[in-house]
């Protein structure tokens, strides 16, 4: 990895993903992550699949977990500590040949968290919550109604039966005359209570809030403190001044409060070497006031 924090190679990289899921069981929330392990020189590459689980031993569901830790556990921005919860081994995912034809098993393949196996549920993750839909319909546009038949999407191992029916490249036999209504008299497939969703209670309220006002510092400071060492430090607040150093002085100052609030020492870090860049610039942008065109204007516009 190179002082900027991009890896030289695929294979040293790490790849966490964003969204906890948590079993039926109300008592356990589980996050998935994928870690990259450096392995060998091989003419392949290997991953180590490992996961999270924060488990209530009081069996108080999903509230006394919101409860009992100091952070939002489904905020995104948020990380959760491997010392209070160690990595767990699943398995590996190896990657031993390319693909046979590109088209048919890359830019085919569809991808979709809503696709999880029995016994693991979606979690209140707002991110996880918008993907659930967003995936699958991108999918329907990209590839069509039909998509989870191709064969780099669909099951081997067992047969599709459910009720959805027709649409161009159908490519078996569209569930011959099984009925596509519900309920029915014909034995169609019906709902499989091993497999509905658990129940959770919420108290006292639910509404939208502003999670502005949640603590956002707290563990970029541990990360600041305790993480990084003297040279990376000094060259995060290098990175950020040089990012900085273009936006409008009242933008800095900003961004400057919001760092000393993680802590005093990497604002005043980047304080300096702004001053350092606004000095060497000997002159200060003014504020530009930017305002939307008049109606003329737009009229105007639209004729061209």
């Amino acid at each position: 990895m190179n002082p900027e924090g991009v890896p030289l190679q695929g294979r040293g990289s790490e790849g966490y993903s964003g969204q906890p899921r948590y079993p039926g069981q109300p008592t356990v929330v589980q996050s998935t992550i994928v870690n990259i392990v450096t392995e060998p020189p091989k003419d392949h590459i290997i991953w180590s699949l490992c996961c999270f689980i924060y488990s209530n031993p009081f069996c108080l569901g999903l509230l006394a977990l919101i409860y009992s830790i100091k952070f939002n556990p489904f905020d995104l921005t948020k990380v959760w500590s491997h010392k209070e919860y160690p990595l767990i081994p699943v398995g590996k995912l190896v990657l031993n040949r390319n693909p046979m034809n590109y088209f048919a098993e890359v830019e085919q393949l569809a991808f979709d968290p809503s696709n999880m196996p029995p016994g693991i549920e979606a979690s209140p993750d707002k991110m996880l919550q918008g993907r659930l839909f967003s995936y699958p319909d991108t999918h329907r546009h990209r590839l069509g109604a039909n998509n989870l038949q191709l064969p780099v999407n669909c099951p081997f191992r067992s047969r599709v039966t459910n009720y959805q029916r027709d649409g161009p490249m159908c490519m078996f036999d569209n569930q011959g005359g099984a009925p596509n209504y519900y309920p029915n008299s014909f034995s169609a497939p019906d709902t499989q209570p091993q497999f509905v969703e658990s129940k959770f209670k919420v108290s006292p309220d639910v509404g939208r809030y502003n999670s502005a006002d949640e603590d956002n510092v707290t563990q970029v400071r541990t990360f600041y403190t305790e993480v990084l060492n003297e040279e990376e430090r000094e060259r995060l607040c290098s990175n950020m001044a040089g990012a900085l150093k273009r936006a409008q002085l009242f933008i800095q100052k900003r961004m400057v409060e919001n760092l000393k609030a993680v802590h005093p020492d990497n604002g005043n870090r980047v304080q300096n070497l702004l001053n350092k860049f606004n000095d060497e610039a000997q002159q200060n942008t003014p504020v530009h006031v930017y305002s939307r065109p008049g109606v003329s204007a737009v009229a105007a516009f639209s004729k061209m």
